[in-house]
């Protein structure tokens, strides 16, 4: 299968998808559902790696709304999870990330 099939595809594993996602977006090929994908990271019932996985893809496609979807992340996080993100978020280039990061400081886990 091709790596359009891939991305298109419904039926192929999220953890597949979500490779072939970040793999597009690095490559700068395809087009990719950031609004999945950012389903993928917000959801709390899809697996910490598979969250992650959708992270690292909306971080290398500079998703304009990943921002706005950190506050809910974060707060509902378990503190390694949340440890995990801020680490990944380390890669962002948004200098309005500072802000969210300085709203949520007070909220976060010991």
């Amino acid at each position: 299968m091709r790596l359009s099939g891939v991305l298109d595809h419904d039926q192929v594993s999220a953890p597949l998808r979500l490779s072939a996602q970040l793999l597009a977006a690095r490559l700068g090929i395809g087009t990719v559902d950031a609004a999945s994908v950012r389903r993928t990271f917000t959801s709390a019932s899809e697996p910490e790696a598979t969250r992650l996985q959708a992270l690292e893809a909306l971080v290398a496609f500079r998703d304009r709304s990943l921002l706005d979807s950190l506050p809910q992340v974060l707060s509902d996080a378990p503190p390694a999870f949340g440890g995990r993100v801020l680490a990944a978020l380390g890669r962002v280039e948004d200098p309005k990330l500072a802000d969210v990061m300085l709203a949520q400081y007070p909220k976060l886990a010991p």
